[in-house]
């Protein structure tokens, strides 16, 4: 239920992970003809969509007379607004809180320290399978609570997943205040460039819609302060990212009106 987007596995997206096992591994047949992992490649560059499809996945936990438990999902990666989506099939699952570890499948990307593991950075569904909300950046993994239906469709919009970079929980030192921010006015954003480079600074909500995209080319190295333009902005957690070349800085920004 897990894809990975760089070799390290530090980039990953959840699609619907769970303990999974091939049904027939279960039966002990060794024929494959009851789970299959597929893939396929549509449309011309610049508008491709990588559909990746999970049919008939059963369950470690599976233990029943006839292992019948078995779910079905779709990861669509589309190359035109960079998007991730989970689309669900058919599925049978008769106790959720039996077949997945916590009480439903984790969803979401997740973007993780190289060295320590820990989370840097995520948005995950929890809550209700048919009106989730979004966790930001948690201690610890989260889920939905219970199995969603088929025909539900969960969309990640510029997820801000990286790949081939030294990421690091605060790699420039970067702070921001106020935060929260109460004041209906701008935030600043201070940070530390550790050599002359050109710099992206973003603002994103929590399901990783940008909000606010700035370059600045050349960057000296040094100490820079900077005001963001938050005033317009919504109750709510944001996501400030500061990213160049070879390292980034992500930060959570509590917006309160």
């Amino acid at each position: 239920g897990f894809i990975t987007f760089d070799s390290l596995s530090n980039n990953i997206y959840g699609a619907f992970y769970a303990d999974f096992i091939e049904r027939d591994t279960l039966l002990g047949t060794g024929i494959n003809q009851f789970s299959q992992i597929s893939y396929s490649l549509e449309g011309t560059p610049g508008n491709q969509i990588i559909k990746i499809q999970f049919r008939n996945v059963g369950f470690y936990e599976d233990t029943t007379a006839n292992r019948r438990s078995y779910v079905n999902f779709q990861v669509w990666l589309k190359e035109n607004g960079n998007t991730i989506e989970t689309r669900i099939g058919p599925c049978f699952v008769p106790d959720s809180t039996v077949y997945f570890t916590q009480m439903g499948p984790l969803i979401g990307p997740i973007l993780l320290d190289p060295v320590t593991e820990d989370i840097n950075y995520a948005l995950l569904l929890s809550g209700l399978p048919s009106n989730p909300t979004v966790v930001v950046t948690p201690t610890s993994p989260v889920t939905l609570n219970g199995t969603p239906s088929e025909g539900m469709l969960y969309r990640f919009i510029n997820p801000l997943i990286t790949s081939n970079q030294n990421t690091t929980k605060n790699a420039f030192k970067a702070s921001i205040y106020p935060n929260p921010n109460t004041q209906n006015d701008n935030t600043n954003l201070q940070f530390e460039n550790p050599t002359t480079q050109s710099i992206q600074i973003t603002i994103a909500d929590q399901l990783g819609k940008i909000i606010q995209n700035t370059t600045f080319q050349n960057l000296n190295a040094g100490k820079h302060n900077l005001n963001l333009e938050t005033q317009n902005l919504q109750t709510g957690i944001y996501i400030v990212k500061i990213n160049a070349n070879t390292s980034n800085s992500i930060l959570k920004l509590n917006i309160i009106k």
